[in-house]
């Protein structure tokens, strides 16, 4: 039945160690690239290994956390600026998220962080991208 840890209690409003209040936490399941959410609902967009995953539908998925996003979107990811040619071979063949920090600008995000100085994956570099949405 727990399905939060403890520490993420405190993100959620409540208090170390106690289950949060689950009117505080609101779970939708849908399709990443139709977010059921209006434009700039959310202040943040923050995705840790998800994009790697979703590299066949990644355009509608970058377009839609720039529409429901009205500020700054953290995504941690397996960045091509951070793999070198054996890394960047199994990333291509499991179909994994390749893409540059460089190339998010297409999407509309403006770096403002971008480093891979963070614990790593074990077969591949993770970087932190820091960008806000471009309006």
């Amino acid at each position: 039945e727990e399905i939060l840890s403890d520490n993420y209690s405190i993100w959620a409003g409540g208090e170390p160690g106690k289950t949060p209040p689950r009117e505080n936490i609101k779970f939708t399941q849908g399709s990443a690239a139709l977010l059921p959410y209006e434009d700039n609902h959310f202040d943040m967009v923050f995705s840790i290994l998800a994009l790697e995953q979703m590299r066949q539908i990644l355009p509608d998925v970058l377009a839609e956390i720039r529409r429901v996003c009205s500020g700054n979107v953290i995504f941690v990811e397996p960045f091509a600026d951070f793999n070198g040619p054996k890394d960047q071979e199994h990333i291509e063949f499991k179909g994994y998220f390749n893409l540059s920090g460089d190339e998010l600008s297409a999407f509309g995000f403006i770096p403002l962080i971008f480093t891979s100085q963070i614990l790593r994956k074990l077969h591949m570099g993770v970087g932190v991208y820091f960008g806000q949405v471009q309006k």
